[in-house]
């Protein structure tokens, strides 16, 4: 029996497993962002610990398997990321044993997050741009992704799209191993486009279950065929010069416009994607990916929810051999 801490920007969950299924789980409404704060960082380790006594209470627990941002220099323990390409058992070797007696007595274990690149170019000033496009890092989406391919036995060279506020796109290669990935702030851009800006008066607080496939489809082409920041005010003009369209129609073309860049960049790679997270924005990648002619297989939204922690318990099969 392990519990397990996905802790992420804004929120933590904590999940208990014993065979690999899930027996209780916890969600805090607190994140790394609130270690920020005066005092923040006191009040989000005594919540965590609060909710990991409770979900042990009365249990045997063999280890605390954390993933994601807990895992930063702001988290619970600064664990270094691995170097792509990895495997998952790649993944499992390099899992950090911590004590932290301040939280559980219980040892912890930390999945280290992933990047592209073994060593960092000596200046930010003049590193050549080729280079700088393939840099990037990520923590908790490799854990999903261990968690997605060993709940549902996926195997073979693909791409697996991860949306949230931060969008990921990641390669895995024939031999199962992470290779390359890809992160842009599509979720970031939306929330920001539709609540901050002249949009919002058109969008209002619409954020439909599913994307309208028509002004979805429209978004998208008029951004690949005129570019993003020229295409946004559009939104605008077809609310305000010429009506007809409901707040959500308007806002499933603005999430074109913004999906555009990437759902490109994967019909030009070509391979196979697997889409996680949750609608709108599963749906609008299949969508738009299938008119690319790229086939887009949706991972289940109830293994996507839980993911970090099926990722967390087959990472410590691996490493623990029970």
């Amino acid at each position: 029996m392990i519990l397990t801490i996905d802790g992420g920007t804004t929120n933590t969950r904590l999940y208990l497993l014993d065979n690999g299924e899930i027996l209780a789980r916890r969600k805090l409404s607190m994140g790394i962002r609130d270690t920020l704060q005066p005092e923040g960082k006191a009040r989000f380790h005594t919540a965590v610990a609060d909710a990991a006594a409770e979900l042990t209470a009365g249990c045997s627990v063999d280890a605390i398997v954390c993933s994601g941002m807990i895992g930063s220099e702001t988290g619970l323990y600064s664990c270094p990321h691995a170097a792509a390409p990895i495997s998952f058992a790649g993944l499992a070797e390099a899992m950090v044993p911590v004590s932290l007696p301040g939280i559980s007595d219980i040892p912890f274990w930390f999945v280290p997050g992933v990047k592209t690149f073994a060593v960092l170019p000596p200046s930010a000033a003049d590193v050549p741009l080729d280079l700088l496009a393939g840099m990037d890092i990520m923590r908790g989406e490799e854990t999903e992704l261990a968690g997605i391919c060993a709940r549902l036995g996926i195997a073979g060279e693909r791409t697996f799209v991860l949306p949230g506020s931060h969008m990921k796109t990641v390669s895995l290669d024939d031999a199962g191993r992470i290779t390359a990935f890809h992160t842009s702030l599509t979720g970031e851009l939306l929330r920001a486009a539709a609540e901050h800006t002249i949009l919002q008066a058109s969008v209002g607080q619409a954020y439909p279950k599913t994307a309208d496939p028509d002004q979805l489809r429209r978004g998208y082409a008029l951004a690949r065929e005129y570019g993003m920041a020229q295409a946004l005010f559009k939104v605008r003009i077809l609310d305000k010069s010429i009506g007809g369209l409901t707040a959500e129609e308007l806002y499933a073309f603005l999430m074109g416009i913004l999906l555009q860049e990437d759902v490109t960049r994967l019909i030009r790679d070509g391979r196979p994607v697997c889409i996680a997270g949750s609608d709108p924005f599963r749906s609008a990648y299949r969508i738009l990916l299938a008119d690319g002619g790229i086939p887009a297989e949706e991972i289940p939204e109830e293994t996507a929810d839980c993911a970090s922690a099926y990722g967390a318990w087959y990472l410590w099969t691996l490493r623990s051999g029970k």
